[in-house]
């Protein structure tokens, strides 16, 4: 998310989170605020009913996100010089000398990572030290030598035979004759050299050191003879330094060593980075090379921007907000305690739903939403108001989500009744999958306490056990998290009313029933009927908020 500006809603997204950041992200890109990409993410899971609103819009799901921490992708370089294995090692050095780079990715012909070429580790070791005559057999091959630079080929070519031996006939003495084969190259001086080996085993390959032109007489040989001559022009040192440069990088042993991936959290692997003395390949799962990153990338991470969308609560924000810049807050709810590194475009308004305010943002710059945006936010609309029923519901909703409706070519109601049904899912999932998929954490005279809403069209089909398997998830998660209060709220939105069960700290016992009243008849134990009650924000909220401010802690 490097260069981009990320919208983002608060966790357990909900409908109206989700396709409110998409629908804004759309407004922002065809009114040109910024110069930057605008990129939408929910920070966790999508409900079946937000999925069943993006299906009915014809649009795609944002991008998952689990944290907004800087990543090895944020950092990492992308523009990055490549080998082959069939590359020469004189093409690997001259490379890395040329990029100043501390590595270069040896990839397959599908971008695949096979290893590294290093300036410390394999450099020295392969440009210096490697003796390549003993070698030269399984590293090189005839027409490998005929390609050397400096080199001109006389005679026949024979260019897929092996190499065999590199045998040389310059030093004093001569040993060398009884240890030659007809397989054999001879590197010497003249290809009079030839005139010493007896013929039943005498090479027909010759390279010849030498500083000029072969004599007419040497050139007559060559083809009497059927030879095959390859004449270096330079010293044997030349020639040593040559052979190794020619050979290829797949002959030779590299390691790829360490590798990070792009979606490495970037305090996860800081050590790792800074401890190596070069850059570190950075692939995918398909082990594709994606990048590099080094040690000064971690230096200066780029600066993140972020747009938050339906919550001020810093409680309710992604984990990894702080490393981005906050450049606007879009909400409906109470002012939390969000902080900013700076002044802030704010758009907090009284209103049943975060899509209303993007909507009012489309309208207010007198341009219309596409038909699938316009859907997009009607389901927002109509998820967190109940359908237009809710007690948060305004005027301003009622009359964005007639507007909505009439550009979707949608009935209000028809269409409200299916996202709701869309998104009632109790009587099929396990407690421990939806429980707290819309938690909100808020503060209280310096503490925590959540709050978790599930809805649905057929709360009086709920057994015991079903609800003794919520509670028993709100229990787990109360003690896990030391919260002062964790209340669950099942809510009818047809009928307009919740069943609340509480799990509260020392201090606080009884706080629950204060807030909501007990019902004495009520058939579900450790439940609390609260009619007329659905709205977390407008009557949830201010009752617990009045109870914990006047109850003795």
């Amino acid at each position: 998310m490097s260069h981009r500006i990320v919208i983002i809603g608060h966790r357990n997204p909900d409908t109206d989170s989700t396709t409110s950041a998409v629908s804004y992200a759309r407004f922002l890109e065809r009114l040109g605020r910024y110069d930057e990409q605008i990129q939408p993410v929910v920070p966790g899971d999508i409900t079946p009913q937000t999925r069943w609103v993006f299906e009915q819009a014809g649009v795609d799901l944002p991008e998952q996100v689990a944290t907004l921490s800087p990543r090895v992708k944020d950092v990492m370089c992308t523009s990055m010089e490549t080998l082959r294995s069939s590359d020469r090692l004189r093409d690997a050095i001259d490379l890395l000398i040329r990029s100043s780079h501390s590595m270069i990715p040896i990839v397959d012909d599908h971008g695949r990572l096979e290893s590294v070429f290093s300036n410390r580790e394999d450099f020295s070791r392969f440009l210096l030290s490697l003796d390549v005559a003993p070698i030269a057999e399984s590293l090189l091959n005839w027409e490998d030598l005929c390609q050397l630079p400096g080199a001109t080929c006389l005679g026949q070519r024979d260019e897929d035979r092996p190499c065999g031996r590199i045998i040389f006939a310059m030093a004093a003495g001569l040993e060398w004759q009884h240890d030659v084969c007809k397989d054999d190259i001879l590197v010497a001086g003249s290809i009079d050299v030839l005139s010493e080996v007896p013929l039943d085993h005498c090479p027909d390959r010759v390279i010849v050191v030498t500083g000029g032109e072969l004599s007419a007489r040497h050139q007559e040989r060559i083809e009497r003879n059927n030879l095959a001559v390859i004449c270096f022009r330079g010293g044997i040192s030349d020639l040593m330094f040559a052979l190794t440069r020619q050979v290829r990088l797949g002959a030779l042993s590299f390691d790829s060593g360490l590798c990070v991936g792009p979606d490495d959290l970037l305090h996860d692997v800081r050590d790792l980075v800074r401890s190596q003395r070069r850059a570190l390949p950075v692939v995918d799962e398909d082990n594709k090379l994606v990048g590099i990153v080094a040690r000064k990338d971690l230096k200066a991470p780029p600066q993140r921007k972020a747009i938050l969308i339906d919550h001020f609560e810093s409680d309710q924000a992604v984990p990894g907000i702080d490393s981005l810049e906050i450049i606007e807050i879009i909400d409906h709810h109470r002012i939390g305690n969000i902080e900013t590194r700076g002044p802030v475009r704010v758009d907090c308004r009284p209103i049943g739903s975060a899509c209303s305010i993007v909507a009012l943002n489309y309208f207010e710059a007198e341009m219309d939403p596409d038909p699938a945006t316009a859907l997009l936010m009607l389901g927002g609309i109509c998820a967190d108001t109940l359908v237009l029923r809710g007690p948060t519901t305004t005027d301003r909703d009622r009359e964005v989500a007639r507007r909505l409706a009439a550009i979707a070519g949608v009935d209000v109601n028809t269409f409200g009744q299916q996202v709701l049904r869309a998104g009632d899912d109790l009587m099929n999932s396990r407690a421990e999958q939806i429980w707290n998929r819309d938690q909100k954490v808020f503060g209280i005279r310096n503490q925590r306490f959540a709050v978790a809403q599930l809805e649905t069209v057929a709360l009086a089909e709920l057994s015991d056990e079903q609800l003794q398997a919520f509670r028993d998830e709100l229990q787990r998660d109360f003690e896990k998290n030391n919260y002062l209060t964790s209340l669950l709220v099942v809510t009818d939105v047809v009928d307009g009313n919740s069943w609340i069960t509480g799990c509260e700290s020392p201090g606080v016992e009884g706080t629950t029933e204060m807030a909501f009243g007990r019902e004495v008849e009520s058939p579900h134990p450790g439940w609390l009927k609260a009619t007329n009650v659905v709205s977390r924000k407008k009557q949830i909220i201010p009752a617990l908020m009045k109870t914990f401010a006047e109850y003795p802690m």
